[in-house]
């Protein structure tokens, strides 16, 4: 007789060892991919609404109307391509500009207005108050990152320059 043969390989608590690690590193992995797949989309919407806000600084610099568009009332030629005084552009635009927000963000709203605290409000409650200097109020809500539940109120704020 000769020396007992030991066999070669892995046993199988080897094996299920092997594959609990990996799993457990694979389940890691995911989880960061979908915590850097949040993060992303609220970057993605936080650069929509400042690019918004900074669309409206634009419209108004083009616009040949100083004041501040206050109501839609007679919009409506403007939104279908007629001939329009420039008040009912400025309307028409902000409009527009309105129903872009929020359309794009998620419970999105926006604001044009004068503030003298501009960095307050909400979507429901803008802060404006009617003194102070031109501002532009995106609003909109995202789902809560870092395993937080519900929903976070956010918010971009731009003062405008005077013309």
């Amino acid at each position: 007789m000769g020396r007992p043969c030991r066999a070669k390989g892995f046993s199988l608590i080897e094996v299920v060892i092997a594959i609990a690690v990996f799993s457990t590193g694979l389940g890691g992995l995911s989880l960061l991919l979908m915590l850097a797949i949040q993060e992303t989309t609220a970057a993605h919407w936080q650069a929509f609404a400042a690019s918004r806000a900074q669309s409206v600084n634009e419209l108004l610099l083009t616009l040949p109307s100083t004041a501040l568009p206050t109501s839609a009332a007679s919009m409506e030629r403007c939104l279908q391509g007629d001939v329009c005084a420039p008040d009912d552009m400025s309307a028409a635009a902000l409009h527009r500009w309105q129903r872009d927000v929020a359309a794009m963000l998620p419970n999105g709203a926006g604001v044009l207005c004068l503030d003298a605290t501009p960095h307050d409000g909400d979507a429901t409650e803008t802060g404006c108050d009617g003194a102070g200097e031109r501002v532009v109020k995106v609003f909109w809500t995202e789902p809560a990152t870092g395993g937080r539940a519900g929903e976070e109120a956010r918010s971009i704020v731009t003062v405008l320059p005077l013309p």
